[in-house]
């Protein structure tokens, strides 16, 4: 499934509209929109959420981001946050996912999910405080 696809399920589920959901998320109405039709208007590619984008999104839907990333078919963009390139997570029937990474976010994702919850935050909050700098510049 793609972000998009589980966020419109999600919203359906739950009786909630874009504009709740936007709110709930931190992500705009039109990102929203833009995800759940799965499909960029001037390009006409798929969109690739960025890792800030499922974060977001699981917090919204109060699932863990592993599990949200897990869910996942198809190109996730990591692009706008680390300054690395494009990841692509593969799936295929019957066989789990396959994502291409450097040997150093290999690392930092094990790192990573060796955190408990409380330090994943910690974490997670530094990044968005770092990321949000320096885009202010």
């Amino acid at each position: 499934m793609t972000l998009g696809e589980i966020i419109k399920k999600y919203r359906e589920e739950h009786h909630m509209s874009m504009d709740t959901f936007a709110e709930k998320s931190g992500m705009s109405k039109a990102y929203i929109s833009l995800l759940e039709k799965n499909k960029h208007p001037k390009t006409g590619k798929p969109i690739a959420p960025s890792i800030q984008s499922i974060k977001q999104a699981a917090d919204a839907m109060g699932i863990d981001f592993n599990k949200l990333f897990g869910m996942i078919d198809g190109d996730v963009d990591i692009t706008g946050e680390f300054g690395q390139d494009r990841i692509q997570k593969k799936t295929s029937a019957n066989v789990g996912v396959t994502v291409e990474v450097s040997n150093y976010e290999e690392d930092l994702f094990r790192k990573y999910r060796s955190l408990d919850q409380h330090q994943r935050q910690l974490v997670d909050d530094l990044i968005y405080t770092l990321y949000n700098s320096n885009n202010k510049k």
